[in-house]
């Protein structure tokens, strides 16, 4: 009211759901050496500076140690990874029988993007990607809950599985007609309440969210709880799935006539 800074208020595990700035949202940040000060880049594009406690306080030190680094090269999206207590264990109805276990949980971990797609891949049971999964869970443990966790995965899958193809997320991306048997999607969900912190991977139909022991039957319904909080034993945050703001598509050539993913064990 009176243009002042205000001390954005934190939860009791010190983690935001979104940044706020004058009345509009903080998506990226970056570090200028060369003023020794942090910019932020709003939802609208606007440039602002922010207060170096701010962002220490507010992102943690892994992201902090990264945008140092990069320096003035370019603005890095807020990190993904977001660790909650699984939504399953309040609601026991919500695990299908046949579900494909979550191979790899995080825990208490900020690694969802390796362990989400990792488990996926695990599931298949094909010794490449087996293999694969193992890799990427350990490099996550390393990168989790930076700005590299993205990048890394995308670059692990080039490296070690190169009868794939990846393509990023586009804005005009439709997970209800756009997925196909052949893909893996590792996608940040955005929910009602404009968060951008947490990264689930889609196959086969199945919603492999890493914060739960078993996959879920991909609906909307289901992809509204992987953006719901959870605190002491308490759904606290019914959000509501609304995009997928940033990510990866891996996928199997659609012409090709012997598929290696036909020979998944999860049809």
């Amino acid at each position: 009211m009176n243009d002042e800074f205000l001390k954005y208020p934190l939860t009791n595990d010190r983690k935001l759901s979104m940044l706020r700035f004058d009345g509009d949202i903080i998506e990226r940040v970056k570090y200028c050496s060369t003023l020794n000060k942090w910019k932020g880049r709003k939802k609208s594009g606007k440039v602002v500076l922010l207060q170096d406690r701010y962002i220490k306080d507010n992102f943690g030190k892994r992201i902090v140690e990264e945008c140092v680094k990069l320096g003035d090269n370019k603005f890095v999206p807020v990190p993904v990874g977001t660790a909650r207590k699984s939504v399953m264990s309040l609601f026991p109805n919500l695990r299908c029988e046949r579900a494909p276990e979550i191979k790899y949980e995080q825990g208490n971990n900020d690694n969802c993007v390796g362990c989400s797609l990792g488990s996926a891949l695990y599931c298949t049971k094909i010794p490449t990607l087996v293999r694969v999964a193992n890799i990427l869970v350990q490099i996550s443990k390393k990168f989790g809950g930076g700005v590299e966790s993205l990048w890394k995965a995308r670059e692990i899958m080039q490296e070690h599985v190169k009868w794939m193809q990846v393509k990023k997320i586009k804005d005009t991306f439709d997970w209800e007609k756009d997925i196909t048997r052949n893909m893996f999607v590792v996608g940040v969900l955005k929910d009602s309440g404009n968060s951008q912190q947490h990264a689930i991977t889609i196959f086969r139909n199945w919603i492999f969210d890493s914060n739960e022991p078993f996959a879920l039957p991909l609906t909307k319904t289901n992809l509204d709880i992987c953006t719901w909080e959870v605190k002491d034993d308490n759904t606290i945050n019914d959000s509501c799935f609304v995009n997928f703001c940033r990510g990866y598509i891996f996928y199997e050539d659609e012409d090709k006539k012997n598929k290696i993913l036909d020979r998944s064990d999860l049809k």
